[in-house]
């Protein structure tokens, strides 16, 4: 499999077993792959007991932490379209309390099985 077909792959996996991580959280899974004017979110999720959305960059690596790949510019960009998110889509004429987040997702493959850690949960 080429690398970049293995990169996208690995990716989807490491979302969707991020959805199920949230949802096992508490969360409720709004939306996921989000487009807005400025970029991509990953997932947008809301915790209905603390009342509030995250807004989630995930990244999954096979040999280290992925956080460090979420640059400033990426945390501009999800301000943005965390923004486009509650006025465009939703129509809100304010943002409800939110947090961008990022959370990290170690995979590693054992018996032929691709097996997925959380590594860092953290506020960007």
């Amino acid at each position: 499999m080429e690398q970049s077909k293995r990169n996208r792959s690995l990716g989807q996996a490491g979302e969707s077993f991020a959805a199920e991580w949230l949802v096992n959280r508490v969360f409720e899974i709004h939306e996921r792959n989000y487009h807005g004017s400025a970029g991509e979110i990953d997932i947008i999720a809301y915790h209905p007991v603390e009342k509030y959305y995250a807004m989630v960059e995930v990244k999954t690596r096979f040999d280290r932490n992925g956080i460090n790949a979420i640059d400033a510019r990426k945390v501009q960009n999800m301000w943005a379209t965390a923004e486009h998110y509650f006025f465009k889509k939703l129509g809100l004429q304010y943002a409800p309390e939110f947090e961008l987040r990022g959370l990290s997702l170690q995979a590693t493959i054992k018996n032929e099985k691709l097996k997925i850690n959380v590594i860092d949960w953290i506020a960007l």
